[in-house]
Protein backbone atom coordinates (compact mmCIF):
# COMPACT_ATOMS: atom_id res chain seq x y z
CA UNK A 1 0.00 0.00 0.00
CA UNK A 2 1.69 3.15 -1.20
CA UNK A 3 1.02 6.84 -1.59
CA UNK A 4 1.03 7.67 -5.29
CA UNK A 5 2.10 11.19 -6.11
CA UNK A 6 2.08 13.23 -9.28
CA UNK A 7 4.61 16.00 -9.71
CA UNK A 8 6.10 18.19 -12.39
CA UNK A 9 6.66 21.79 -13.27
CA UNK A 10 3.65 23.97 -13.99
CA UNK A 11 4.36 24.22 -17.71
CA UNK A 12 4.87 20.49 -18.06
CA UNK A 13 1.81 19.85 -15.94
CA UNK A 14 -0.36 21.89 -18.27
CA UNK A 15 0.79 20.06 -21.37
CA UNK A 16 0.86 16.57 -19.94
CA UNK A 17 -2.44 16.82 -18.11
CA UNK A 18 -4.25 17.69 -21.33
CA UNK A 19 -2.23 15.14 -23.23
CA UNK A 20 -3.15 12.27 -20.94
CA UNK A 21 0.19 12.09 -19.08
CA UNK A 22 0.79 13.25 -15.58
CA UNK A 23 4.49 13.78 -15.26
CA UNK A 24 6.76 12.44 -12.58
CA UNK A 25 5.05 10.09 -10.13
CA UNK A 26 6.36 7.87 -7.37
CA UNK A 27 5.66 6.01 -4.16
CA UNK A 28 5.79 7.28 -0.61
CA UNK A 29 4.78 5.87 2.74
CA UNK A 30 2.28 3.03 3.24
CA UNK A 31 -1.20 3.64 4.59
CA UNK A 32 -3.62 1.33 6.42
CA UNK A 33 -6.57 0.16 4.34
CA UNK A 34 -9.08 0.84 7.10
CA UNK A 35 -7.84 4.35 8.01
CA UNK A 36 -11.10 6.05 7.03
CA UNK A 37 -14.51 5.25 5.65
CA UNK A 38 -14.37 1.62 6.72
CA UNK A 39 -12.48 -1.04 4.79
CA UNK A 40 -12.07 0.04 1.17
CA UNK A 41 -13.27 -2.56 -1.36
CA UNK A 42 -10.56 -4.26 -3.39
CA UNK A 43 -10.42 -3.54 -7.14
CA UNK A 44 -11.98 -6.94 -7.78
CA UNK A 45 -14.94 -6.00 -5.60
CA UNK A 46 -15.09 -2.42 -6.89
CA UNK A 47 -15.37 -3.55 -10.50
CA UNK A 48 -17.55 -6.53 -9.66
CA UNK A 49 -21.37 -6.76 -9.56
CA UNK A 50 -21.60 -6.40 -5.78
CA UNK A 51 -20.79 -2.66 -5.89
CA UNK A 52 -23.64 -0.78 -7.53
CA UNK A 53 -22.91 2.73 -6.23
CA UNK A 54 -19.69 4.75 -6.32
CA UNK A 55 -19.73 8.02 -4.39
CA UNK A 56 -17.11 10.79 -4.50
CA UNK A 57 -17.06 13.12 -1.49
CA UNK A 58 -15.25 16.46 -1.84
CA UNK A 59 -14.02 18.81 0.90
CA UNK A 60 -11.73 21.81 0.59
CA UNK A 61 -9.78 24.35 2.59
CA UNK A 62 -10.82 27.99 2.16
CA UNK A 63 -8.85 29.60 -0.69
CA UNK A 64 -8.40 26.13 -2.22
CA UNK A 65 -11.82 25.61 -3.75
CA UNK A 66 -12.04 23.16 -6.65
CA UNK A 67 -12.78 24.70 -10.02
CA UNK A 68 -16.44 24.50 -11.03
CA UNK A 69 -18.36 25.85 -14.00
CA UNK A 70 -17.17 26.11 -17.56
CA UNK A 71 -13.77 25.38 -19.09
CA UNK A 72 -13.35 26.43 -22.68
CA UNK A 73 -16.15 24.88 -24.72
CA UNK A 74 -17.13 22.58 -21.83
CA UNK A 75 -20.01 23.99 -19.78
CA UNK A 76 -19.21 21.91 -16.70
CA UNK A 77 -15.54 21.17 -16.04
CA UNK A 78 -16.56 18.24 -13.81
CA UNK A 79 -17.90 16.57 -16.95
CA UNK A 80 -14.29 15.50 -17.55
CA UNK A 81 -14.16 13.47 -14.35
CA UNK A 82 -17.68 12.14 -14.87
CA UNK A 83 -17.03 10.99 -18.43
CA UNK A 84 -13.87 9.16 -17.40
CA UNK A 85 -15.32 7.60 -14.24
CA UNK A 86 -18.33 6.34 -16.17
CA UNK A 87 -16.10 4.92 -18.91
CA UNK A 88 -14.06 3.04 -16.31
CA UNK A 89 -17.15 1.06 -15.32
CA UNK A 90 -18.98 1.16 -18.66
CA UNK A 91 -18.97 -2.63 -19.06
CA UNK A 92 -20.56 -3.25 -15.66
CA UNK A 93 -23.85 -5.16 -15.40
CA UNK A 94 -25.82 -4.03 -13.57
CA UNK A 95 -24.73 -0.50 -14.34
CA UNK A 96 -23.02 1.37 -11.52
CA UNK A 97 -24.37 4.71 -10.31
CA UNK A 98 -21.53 7.22 -9.94
CA UNK A 99 -22.23 10.38 -7.96
CA UNK A 100 -19.95 13.35 -7.38
CA UNK A 101 -20.43 17.05 -6.64
CA UNK A 102 -19.98 19.63 -9.39
CA UNK A 103 -20.90 22.79 -7.45
CA UNK A 104 -19.27 24.31 -4.38
CA UNK A 105 -22.60 24.20 -2.55
CA UNK A 106 -22.35 20.39 -2.73
CA UNK A 107 -18.85 20.38 -1.21
CA UNK A 108 -17.78 21.14 2.36
CA UNK A 109 -15.37 23.90 3.38
CA UNK A 110 -13.02 22.86 6.17
CA UNK A 111 -12.45 25.77 8.53
CA UNK A 112 -10.46 23.74 11.07
CA UNK A 113 -7.63 22.63 8.77
CA UNK A 114 -4.46 24.70 8.98
CA UNK A 115 -0.91 24.52 7.68
CA UNK A 116 0.89 24.80 4.39
CA UNK A 117 2.36 21.31 4.08
CA UNK A 118 0.62 17.97 4.59
CA UNK A 119 2.04 14.49 5.05
CA UNK A 120 0.12 11.33 4.23
CA UNK A 121 -0.71 10.86 7.90
CA UNK A 122 -1.95 14.46 8.17
CA UNK A 123 -4.17 13.95 5.14
CA UNK A 124 -5.57 10.75 6.61
CA UNK A 125 -6.24 12.60 9.86
CA UNK A 126 -8.29 15.17 7.93
CA UNK A 127 -10.22 12.36 6.29
CA UNK A 128 -10.76 10.65 9.64
CA UNK A 129 -12.36 13.81 11.03
CA UNK A 130 -14.37 14.90 8.00
CA UNK A 131 -15.16 11.92 5.79
CA UNK A 132 -18.90 11.40 5.99
CA UNK A 133 -19.67 8.80 3.33
CA UNK A 134 -19.02 5.23 4.43
CA UNK A 135 -18.39 2.10 2.40
CA UNK A 136 -21.09 -0.56 2.49
CA UNK A 137 -21.54 -3.94 0.85
CA UNK A 138 -22.99 -2.27 -2.25
CA UNK A 139 -21.38 1.19 -2.14
CA UNK A 140 -17.77 2.29 -2.56
CA UNK A 141 -16.82 5.78 -1.47
CA UNK A 142 -13.79 7.95 -2.19
CA UNK A 143 -12.80 11.04 -0.23
CA UNK A 144 -11.05 13.91 -2.05
CA UNK A 145 -9.74 16.96 -0.20
CA UNK A 146 -8.38 20.15 -1.81
CA UNK A 147 -5.56 21.65 0.29
CA UNK A 148 -4.13 25.16 0.34
CA UNK A 149 -0.58 23.87 0.65
CA UNK A 150 1.95 21.31 -0.50
CA UNK A 151 2.67 17.63 -0.03
CA UNK A 152 5.22 16.64 2.61
CA UNK A 153 7.05 13.46 1.70
CA UNK A 154 8.08 10.77 4.15
CA UNK A 155 11.54 12.31 4.53
CA UNK A 156 9.98 15.63 5.57
CA UNK A 157 10.59 17.38 2.27
CA UNK A 158 7.97 19.91 1.14
CA UNK A 159 7.18 19.03 -2.47
CA UNK A 160 6.08 22.12 -4.38
CA UNK A 161 5.82 20.10 -7.61
CA UNK A 162 3.20 17.57 -6.48
CA UNK A 163 -0.29 18.07 -7.91
CA UNK A 164 -2.08 15.24 -6.14
CA UNK A 165 -1.70 12.06 -4.12
CA UNK A 166 -3.68 8.85 -3.76
CA UNK A 167 -2.98 7.28 -0.37
CA UNK A 168 -2.63 3.53 -0.45
CA UNK A 169 -5.92 1.65 -0.63
CA UNK A 170 -7.78 4.04 1.70
CA UNK A 171 -9.83 5.73 -1.01
CA UNK A 172 -8.37 9.07 0.12
CA UNK A 173 -7.05 11.54 -2.46
CA UNK A 174 -5.50 14.97 -1.82
CA UNK A 175 -5.21 17.79 -4.35
CA UNK A 176 -2.71 20.61 -3.85
CA UNK A 177 -4.27 23.85 -5.07
CA UNK A 178 -1.17 26.12 -5.16
CA UNK A 179 0.55 23.69 -7.52
CA UNK A 180 -2.56 23.37 -9.68
CA UNK A 181 -2.93 27.15 -9.87
CA UNK A 182 0.73 27.40 -10.81
CA UNK A 183 -0.01 25.44 -13.98
CA UNK A 184 -2.08 28.34 -15.30
CA UNK A 185 -1.00 30.51 -18.20
CA UNK A 186 -2.22 33.98 -19.28
CA UNK A 187 -1.91 32.80 -22.86
CA UNK A 188 -4.21 29.85 -22.20
CA UNK A 189 -7.08 30.93 -19.94
CA UNK A 190 -8.63 28.04 -18.10
CA UNK A 191 -5.72 25.64 -18.57
CA UNK A 192 -5.43 25.05 -14.80
CA UNK A 193 -9.00 23.74 -14.81
CA UNK A 194 -7.98 20.96 -17.19
CA UNK A 195 -4.85 20.26 -15.14
CA UNK A 196 -6.97 19.89 -12.00
CA UNK A 197 -9.50 17.53 -13.51
CA UNK A 198 -6.89 15.38 -15.23
CA UNK A 199 -4.92 15.11 -12.01
CA UNK A 200 -8.09 13.97 -10.23
CA UNK A 201 -8.77 11.39 -12.95
CA UNK A 202 -5.19 10.10 -12.67
CA UNK A 203 -5.33 9.79 -8.87
CA UNK A 204 -8.75 8.15 -9.03
CA UNK A 205 -7.26 5.65 -11.47
CA UNK A 206 -4.62 4.78 -8.86
CA UNK A 207 -7.25 4.54 -6.12
CA UNK A 208 -9.29 2.14 -8.29
CA UNK A 209 -6.32 -0.18 -8.90
CA UNK A 210 -4.38 1.14 -11.89
CA UNK A 211 -1.83 0.29 -13.17
CA UNK A 212 -1.40 -3.31 -12.04
CA UNK A 213 -2.39 -2.35 -8.47
CA UNK A 214 -5.21 -4.88 -8.29
CA UNK A 215 -6.62 -4.49 -11.79
CA UNK A 216 -4.87 -7.35 -13.67
CA UNK A 217 -3.00 -6.55 -16.86
CA UNK A 218 -4.36 -7.82 -20.17
CA UNK A 219 -1.19 -6.79 -21.98
CA UNK A 220 2.33 -5.69 -21.06
CA UNK A 221 1.88 -1.96 -20.45
CA UNK A 222 2.92 -1.58 -16.81
CA UNK A 223 5.79 0.91 -16.53
CA UNK A 224 7.44 -0.90 -13.61
CA UNK A 225 10.40 1.49 -13.48
CA UNK A 226 8.04 4.36 -12.69
CA UNK A 227 5.59 2.68 -10.36
CA UNK A 228 1.92 2.05 -11.08
CA UNK A 229 1.86 3.71 -14.47
CA UNK A 230 1.17 2.92 -18.11
CA UNK A 231 3.70 2.79 -20.92
CA UNK A 232 1.15 4.24 -23.36
CA UNK A 233 1.87 7.94 -23.93
CA UNK A 234 -1.76 8.49 -24.94
CA UNK A 235 -3.07 7.37 -21.54
CA UNK A 236 -3.76 9.50 -18.46
CA UNK A 237 -1.83 6.92 -16.43
CA UNK A 238 1.40 7.50 -18.40
CA UNK A 239 4.45 8.59 -16.44
CA UNK A 240 6.39 11.37 -18.13
CA UNK A 241 8.90 14.06 -17.36
CA UNK A 242 10.16 15.53 -20.59
CA UNK A 243 10.09 18.66 -22.73
CA UNK A 244 7.04 20.63 -23.79
CA UNK A 245 5.59 20.50 -27.31
CA UNK A 246 3.27 23.04 -28.93
CA UNK A 247 0.83 23.53 -26.07
CA UNK A 248 -1.59 25.85 -27.81
CA UNK A 249 -2.09 23.51 -30.79
CA UNK A 250 -2.50 20.56 -28.46
CA UNK A 251 -5.18 22.27 -26.38
CA UNK A 252 -7.02 23.29 -29.55
CA UNK A 253 -6.91 19.72 -30.81
CA UNK A 254 -8.06 18.33 -27.44
CA UNK A 255 -11.09 20.60 -27.24
CA UNK A 256 -11.96 20.21 -30.91
CA UNK A 257 -11.82 16.41 -30.74
CA UNK A 258 -14.86 16.24 -28.47
CA UNK A 259 -13.41 13.14 -26.79
CA UNK A 260 -13.09 13.75 -23.07
CA UNK A 261 -11.96 10.23 -22.09
CA UNK A 262 -8.25 10.38 -21.31
CA UNK A 263 -7.66 6.74 -20.36
CA UNK A 264 -5.80 4.83 -23.05
CA UNK A 265 -7.10 1.68 -24.69
CA UNK A 266 -4.81 -0.65 -22.73
CA UNK A 267 -5.95 0.55 -19.31
CA UNK A 268 -9.57 0.49 -20.50
CA UNK A 269 -9.09 -3.10 -21.66
CA UNK A 270 -7.77 -4.05 -18.20
CA UNK A 271 -10.81 -2.55 -16.48
CA UNK A 272 -13.30 -4.00 -18.97
CA UNK A 273 -11.76 -7.46 -18.60
CA UNK A 274 -11.94 -7.30 -14.80
CA UNK A 275 -15.62 -6.45 -14.98
CA UNK A 276 -16.32 -9.24 -17.44
CA UNK A 277 -14.55 -11.97 -15.46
Amino acid sequence: MKTHICSHTAALAALLALGGALGSCGDDEPAPSDATGGVQPSPQTLFGPQITQIQIEVDYMPQAEPFVGSAGAINDVWQLFGDNARRMFAAAEPAKTITFPNELSQMQALDDVQGDSFSSSAILDIAQRHRDAQNTDSRATFYVVWLDGFFQSQDGQTRQDVLGVSIGDTGVIAMFKPVIDGAGSPALPGIARFVEQTTLIHEFGHAAGLVNRGVPLQSEHHDEENGAHCTNRDCVMFFANEGVADLRDFVTEFIASGDTVVFGDLCLEDMDALIER
